[in-house]
């Protein structure tokens, strides 16, 4: 988390803001860097998790992407480019057009070698890429904002998407997560802030 708070000290970010990434990272990953995990177990959960992917098949074809990761990136991810672009890094970047896009903004080759998402330094730097792609082109005043349940809901707006509905099922229990995180590391950071003053 030090070099993720590092990172985007370096480039500006408010508290707030710092603050509201790491709430959202800390619900989505716990800051762990790993590949998206496509081992699904049980047809229930497939159909949960991709419901419009599943829903014109019986049991039985849904049980062959059971315990079969490639063949079901393969299938959920076919308009992405399939298994090999799943989601990778604190933010997920899944799909082939985001390993393009950031190949470019960071002058690397992910889209040949998506594991690259997977390296701290790397991830550090398309978190700080995605924020300001989407949060602060949405919002270009936000380093501004001094309320932190705002910034913290612009930003799980930014990952999740803006436009949904945050008033009801998952997305509201995981906006009021991330926000509530969002509050615990901002006091953090402007305590630890007081004594590198002193």
């Amino acid at each position: 988390m030090k070099k993720l708070i590092d990172t985007m000290k370096n480039y500006g970010f408010s508290n707030e803001v710092i603050a509201g990434v790491l709430g959202n990272i800390k619900v989505e990953c716990n800051f762990e860097l790993k590949a998206e995990n496509m081992n699904y177990t049980t047809i229930n959960a497939l159909r949960n998790t991709f419901p419009s992917k599943f829903k014109n098949m019986n049991e039985k074809q849904v049980l062959s992407y059971t315990k079969n990761p490639q063949k079901l990136g393969d299938f959920v991810y076919v308009e992405k480019g399939g298994y090999k672009y799943r989601g990778r890094g604190f933010i997920q970047i899944t799909g082939l057009a985001n390993y393009k896009a950031y190949s470019e903004l960071l002058k690397l080759d992910l889209a040949n070698n998506p594991d690259l998402a997977l390296r701290e330094d790397i991830a550090c730097l398309i978190v700080i890429e995605y924020i300001k792609q989407v949060a602060f082109k949405k919002y270009p005043s936000l380093n501004g904002i001094r309320d932190i349940n705002t910034v913290a809901d612009i930003i799980t707006k930014s990952v999740q998407g803006f436009g949904k509905n945050y008033n009801v099922g998952f997305l509201k229990e995981h906006l009021e997560k991330k926000r509530n995180y969002a509050v615990k590391y901002f006091k953090e950071l402007e305590i630890n802030e007081i004594i590198e003053k002193k």
